[in-house]
């Protein structure tokens, strides 16, 4: 009826709490074998992601746009119909 193994029947649920991958191979084994893997990225999929600059905050923003909402001026009419157009053309 299931095609999921149970943990007692040594499926990959079993292995890892037995501290091996779902090959059986030693998960510290598995973890060294893997350390050359990389990821390379496609220009579009770079475009789509945006420019990465480490995660760093631009803080500046950030407490200019606190201030404006705690102050209730960061809601406007102007960026309230810029939304609405933008959904619109999506649509």
């Amino acid at each position: 009826m299931s095609e999921i193994t149970p943990i007692t029947q040594g499926g990959a649920a079993y292995a890892a709490s037995q501290g091996r991958g779902a090959s059986g191979v030693p998960t510290s084994t598995a973890q060294h074998l893997r350390s050359g893997d990389s990821v390379e990225l496609s220009q579009s999929a770079q475009m789509v992601g945006g420019e990465d600059d480490g995660g760093e905050v631009r803080l500046g923003l950030v407490n200019q746009i606190r201030s404006e909402i705690e102050s209730g001026t960061y809601v406007t009419d102007e960026k309230i119909n810029a939304a609405i157009d933008s959904l619109a053309s999506d649509l």
